[in-house]
């Protein structure tokens, strides 16, 4: 066999060089070259686009061949997102190379998106670890937060950094997780728009901005997707062909997952089926696979012609991924509490949470009220929280019962009037109202475990000099925060007065649940009893605060704020007594005040709440340590 010379060689690799890239996408390349490991992903091995379908089209408008210069994706979570992203940087690396920016919501995360994403995708594809600097590389051309490769260069940073984000031009920005984002990094503004200015100088620049959203008026991913051609993902009904969105429910409060119920009335998730809104014939989940092969994005509104915006929910999970059932179990788990609903909103639907719409309608509260006796413990309760809200002129005092699933009663209201700073009959007047007792149904006598008392205001040293003796009686001294830095409903303050224990509550997520929990209708968890024997101001002050997202003027942002439409004395001592139980609950007895089903049945059985009181162990007079007595 004759072998080739040198000149020949030359002149092959230089025609060679003269052929023009294979035309792929974004997609196609990731069909052909992209593999995901078991560090990365439950379903190893080669990418498959017929199992994600509804991904193409974003990862095609990715490619250079697209006109498309912003992509935003407004997503539930774990439905490829992230991967859809990872899947355009190898394309970047190995197709279209230029310089390339990653950013992450921290440099934290960033670090872990690299060790178990980037580094992987890398390793596992021949192709890509040809083209990146070996790890080992003396210039530190790979690592942690920088891969150089022919033609370019990936940089991956945190959104917290802003020196990082406006360090150099590039032509590709992956900004990951947007809502997860501060709306102002180290005072230099919204990190963003920081990072979008490096793009400027290209002409054929390429955004990316996929992100779960969070709240409406404050999420920027959902800002970003009302501004773009808003697609969404038709798919085929497999009865009558028609295409149609999938979706939790309609306009009208029409459910479009329905499924079975028992004997009891109760929902049975793994009976679940999408009702088809042309020929309303059940959908069963088996279909899903034919469905998402079948389906295609339209665009829903004009855009701008240089942003193409995308939605997607968990309805569309991929079978084996996030069921049907499961969306209904998650739901019925979360729908009576705020916090886990925004949780659902957000991550299960991919659509921005409103619970801030403005106040409560007081006439539907009146129209609800129940008649039980004041200073009588109706059924259902298990423990009590007592609170006190100090004024100029008074303390107004509540005893609000819990039952199981935070379901609560109202069981004592009084107004103690003279001037807490002078008048020290005032608090003589709270020592008896802080002892009393009150009968339940059963006959037996129930006492508050623990009391707090509004430290706030002008009467600080008298709260003081009232709790600083109580303290071992749970009398507790509380002050109002917007929001702590730990997560939950109380933290302990750092800074203690003569050895008093102060607590913070965080009003603000106090306030969320309360005026969720005003909205449930039917008794259950969650749901707030209210007795007819309420002054009549009483409801007026319990609703007397309205969230509104009001905006920064010198930064230009947006910020959520509770907002006093008149006196609030009612709502404060409803969020106090949230705050107590969960102090009971997390700090001080968590094995008796978690389970307070199981704790009312003791109390019906007439066993003592936490037990008989501990012993004090008495020491002989003549002892002495090492001594044998």
């Amino acid at each position: 066999m004759k072998l080739a010379s040198a000149s020949e060689i030359a002149a092959e690799a230089w025609s060679a060089g003269w052929e023009p890239d294979p035309d792929l996408t974004v997609s196609q390349w990731a069909g052909l070259k992209r593999k995901l490991t078991t560090r990365a992903s439950d379903e190893p091995g080669v990418w498959r686009n017929e199992r994600t379908p509804y991904l193409v089209e974003i990862m095609d408008e990715l490619s250079p061949r697209s006109l498309t210069q912003r992509v935003v994706f407004m997503k539930c979570s774990q439905i490829g997102g992230t991967e859809c992203g990872n899947n355009w940087i190898g394309y970047v690396i190995d197709h279209a190379p230029g310089p390339m920016l990653m950013v992450q919501p921290s440099l934290d995360m960033v670090k872990r998106v690299v060790r178990q994403r980037i580094d992987p995708m890398i390793a596992e594809s021949e192709t890509l670890r040809e083209r990146v600097a070996k790890p080992a590389s003396r210039d530190g051309a790979n690592n942690i937060y920088l891969k150089e490769f022919p033609g370019g260069q990936l940089i991956m940073t945190g959104a917290n950094s802003a020196k990082s984000l406006r360090s150099m031009p590039i032509r590709y920005l992956f900004f990951d997780e947007l809502d997860a984002v501060e709306h102002d990094i180290d005072g230099e503004g919204d990190p963003l728009s920081i990072a979008e200015k490096r793009t400027t100088n290209f002409s054929r620049r390429k955004i990316f901005l996929p992100s779960t959203p969070t709240i409406k008026g404050l999420s920027r991913i959902h800002r970003q997707w009302l501004q773009s051609d808003q697609r969404r993902y038709f798919v085929p009904c497999p009865h009558c062909g028609e295409h149609q969105v999938l979706r939790w429910r309609d306009d009208d409060g029409t459910y479009r997952l329905v499924c079975d119920r028992d004997a009891k009335g109760n929902l049975i998730p793994n009976t679940a089926k999408y009702l088809c809104e042309h020929c309303g014939v059940l959908i069963e989940e088996r279909f899903k696979a034919e469905m998402l092969a079948g389906g295609r994005w339209e665009a829903t509104a004009p855009g701008d012609g240089k942003t193409v915006g995308f939605h997607i929910s968990a309805l569309y999970s991929p079978l084996g991924w996030v069921s049907w059932a499961e969306i209904i179990e998650e739901f019925l788990e979360a729908k009576d509490f705020p916090e886990k609903l925004q949780v659902f909103v957000n991550t299960v639907l991919g659509e921005p949470f409103d619970h801030y719409a403005g106040g409560l309608d007081v006439g539907r509260l009146a129209g609800r009220l129940e008649d039980w006796p004041r200073l009588s413990v109706p059924e259902g309760v298990a423990v009590i929280v007592k609170t006190v809200d100090t004024q100029g002129d008074r303390l107004e005092c509540s005893a609000i019962g819990f039952g199981a699933g935070e379901e609560s009663w109202l069981i004592d209201y009084e107004i103690i009037w003279g001037d807490p700073g002078a008048d020290e009959t005032v608090w003589t007047r709270l020592e008896e109202w802080w002892r009393r007792e009150y009968l339940n149904a059963a006959g037996r006598k129930l006492r508050a475990p623990i009391m707090l008392i509004d430290r706030g205001g002008h009467h600080a040293d008298a709260v003081d000099r009232y709790v600083l003796p109580r303290q071992r009686r749970r009398v507790f001294a509380v002050v109002g925060r917007d929001y702590l830095s730990r997560p939950g409903l109380a933290m302990q303050s750092a800074a203690k007065k003569a050895k008093m224990q102060l607590w913070l509550i965080a009003t603000y997520a106090c306030k969320d649940r309360i005026l969720s929990r005003l909205q449930i209708e039917l008794p259950g968890p969650g749901y707030m009893h209210l007795p007819k024997w309420i002054p009549e101001q009483y409801l007026e002050q319990l609703t007397a605060e309205k969230k509104v997202i009001v905006r920064d003027r010198r930064r230009g942002s947006k910020r959520v704020s509770y907002v006093v439409t008149g006196r609030n004395e009612a709502l404060d001592l409803t969020v106090y007594a949230l705050a107590g139980l969960f102090i009971l609950r997390t700090f001080i007895a968590p094995g008796v005040y978690t389970d307070l089903s199981g704790l009312r049945e003791r109390i019906e059985q007439g066993q003592p709440a936490e037990g008989p009181p501990r012993r004090r162990r008495v020491r002989h007079p003549g002892y002495q340590r090492g001594h044998p007595l």
